[in-house]
């Protein structure tokens, strides 16, 4: 089932495993204004967590809208 809805980063929580062990902040950078002018293709999947949300994937499009300000 697919449900999409906005969703304020701050709301979102990485979960306690590191799910990538390194992330290249250039990419993410770069990442962030290709979302800034295009839009985000594939959203990120989060899963309800107390009164917010745990990142399940989605990683660095998450980190490119924090870095981006969206």
């Amino acid at each position: 089932m697919e449900n999409i809805q906005l969703i304020f980063t701050d709301k979102i929580k990485l979960p306690p495993n590191n799910m990538r062990e390194h992330i290249d902040r250039d990419e993410v950078f770069e990442l962030a204004d290709d979302i800034k002018k295009n839009g985000l293709i594939s959203p990120i999947t989060v899963r309800p967590l107390g009164d917010g949300y745990e990142l399940v994937a989605g990683q660095r499009r998450y980190l490119a809208h924090q870095f981006a300000g969206i």
